[in-house]
């Protein structure tokens, strides 16, 4: 009984001090204050995202991570490695035998470079 007692005086106290200021402004999402109004408005907002879409912060497009994904991966395309030439530690050799885990350069890539800009579009 004591317990249960007690168990409703916490629950009343959470209750009761938790929610206190409710009409906080509106930042998750566009409202008439915030929305754009004009093509340079609309060029500040959607530019970020269509640059984290053609580049991927590493070096290459991201479209360079993709083809290799899906070209090494089958036999439409390789990459020899003649004396060693060209070889970057094996990792498109692995792409090629299907030895690739998630660690792999390409697929940290292309996770990367698609997180991000689901991230940019929602911030």
């Amino acid at each position: 009984m004591k317990r249960t007692f007690f168990f409703y005086i916490i629950a009343a106290v959470l209750l009761f001090t938790s929610c206190t200021k409710l009409d906080v402004p509106v930042e998750s999402q566009y409202t008439n204050g915030n929305f754009p109004t004009n093509a340079a408005s609309y060029a500040a907002v959607m530019g970020p995202m269509y640059t984290d879409l053609s580049y991927n912060n590493t070096g290459f497009s991201y479209a360079v991570d993709y083809w290799r994904m899906q070209e090494l991966s089958t036999d439409e395309a390789i990459i020899p490695a003649r004396g060693g030439n060209y070889d970057d530690g094996g990792q498109y050799r692995f792409l090629h035998l299907h030895s690739w885990n998630a660690d792999h350069p390409n697929v940290v890539g292309n996770w990367k470079w698609g997180f991000g800009a689901i991230t940019r579009c929602n911030t």
